[in-house]
């Protein structure tokens, strides 16, 4: 394989993240503008907080808090747990029978090296889905678009 090779799958599988990600904002965006108004600035605003919970706590301990809730914070865990466990590279490293509410466990008996990577995955995954909200809902204020372009 060329490193060109290499780059464009790299590439590639950036783009299926995104895509993945914009598909699940925007079902979710979707849904609540019908049924439950009001839930979608509290969908952006924990898609802002995942990743600091993530690099405060791990991984593991945010998905736990995530699905001991309701609402908001359960529909977060859920589509996280679809990324890894249907869409992503790391997809085979949990039994096909695993979606949903046992992907959980399935991450907790990944290898150190492998959560490590999937951790990164998660945090970019939850990036785009942050993104995409912010888009999609219209929000986003002088200040928070400034903070974003610096890093």
């Amino acid at each position: 394989m060329t490193a060109m090779e290499g780059m464009s799958m790299t590439e590639d599988y950036a783009r299926k993240r995104a895509r993945v990600a914009w598909e699940d904002v925007e079902a979710f965006v979707t849904s609540v503008r019908r049924a439950e108004r009001g839930k979608e600035e509290e969908f952006r605003q924990w898609l802002k907080k995942v990743p600091a919970m993530v690099k405060t706590n791990g991984l593991a301990e945010t998905m736990a808090f995530l699905y001991s809730k309701k609402g908001v914070q359960r529909k977060i865990y859920e589509l996280i747990g679809r990324w890894v466990t249907k869409e992503s590279v790391y997809a085979s490293y949990f039994a096909p029978e695993v979606s949903g509410d046992q992907w959980l466990g399935g991450l907790l008996r990944l290898s150190s090296s492998v959560y490590r990577m999937v951790t990164v995955d998660v945090l970019a995954y939850v990036e785009w889905a942050r993104r995409f909200a912010e888009g999609m809902l219209g929000v986003g204020t002088q200040e928070e678009e400034s903070h974003d372009a610096r890093g």
